[in-house]
């Protein structure tokens, strides 16, 4: 015959307050074998794994709606819930540690703030202009993609090579709906993913941007930041003058690039 235990018993061999197990109880997720004809709950020895695993779940920070889903399905269902547990409680870690390493870098004196960059559908393609000049290749592109009925939302610029005339991609934020197939075959598209940044705003003459990127690499080193991708220029607007220079410091999620 299985062992039972009163409410207290329970509470004292798994360490769960009696509290606890009787929301637990009002929630399904931890139910009393019986009542005895006193009414006390009771429970059985073989729930003691159950109680500690529910506990121990908890103290790890797991939502109960999802423990209480977690109680009810397969082994293989179950892995599959630990190891996307698992992955976001190590994308908490690394947020954590990325704001800690942020307050610590004397915010009051510097122009850089973090900024989460949201997953986007970036159409990129290679220009060559003299630095400054790249805001005719924007609008060139810009109108190709507005002949096909495709809005852009944001606008990018990547540095590939070169000194007074540089050799660029630059990208246009596009919904991920979009449908780009018919456009230019020099272009190529990119599913990016969502990116914790460091930033920081330019407000120069575009001449001097070299400036802005070495201010931020200067930054970043001083500060032991680990770029997690290159760094790029990001416009807002359609006349090319609000721009951040920004540097992914922390990838959120799975990437999926085509080329």
């Amino acid at each position: 015959m299985s062992v039972t235990y009163t409410i207290q018993e329970f509470s004292e061999k798994t360490g769960i307050p009696k509290s606890t197990l009787r929301y637990y109880e009002t929630i399904e997720l931890l139910h009393p074998v019986a009542r005895r004809n006193n009414g006390y709950r009771t429970y059985s020895q073989e729930q003691i794994p159950l109680a500690k695993l529910i506990i121990s779940l908890r103290i790890a920070n797991i939502p109960i709606k999802d423990i209480q889903s977690f109680v009810k399905v397969d082994k293989k269902k179950q892995q599959k819930m630990i190891n996307s547990w698992r992955t976001q409680l190590k994308q908490n870690i690394d947020m954590l540690r990325v704001g800690l390493q942020y307050l610590e870098s004397g915010i009051e004196e510097s122009e850089v703030y973090l900024l989460e960059k949201e997953s986007e559908k970036i159409v990129w393609f290679e220009a060559e202009e003299k630095v400054g000049n790249f805001g005719k290749q924007f609008k060139k592109y810009r109108n190709i993609l507005a002949s096909k009925g495709i809005p852009v939302m944001n606008h990018y610029l990547k540095y590939i090579s070169g000194e007074n005339k540089i050799l660029a991609s630059i990208g246009f934020g596009v919904r991920k709906r979009e449908d780009v197939s018919s456009l230019l075959e020099e272009m190529r598209v990119e599913n990016m993913q969502k990116t914790l940044c460091i930033a920081m705003p330019f407000n120069r003459q575009f001449n001097k941007i070299e400036e802005g990127y070495q201010y931020l690499l200067q930054y970043a080193k001083k500060h032991e930041w680990i770029p997690a991708g290159s760094i790029f220029e990001w416009y807002r607007g359609d006349q090319y003058e609000d721009m951040d220079i920004m540097m992914p410091v922390l990838k959120l999620g799975d990437n999926n690039v085509k080329s």
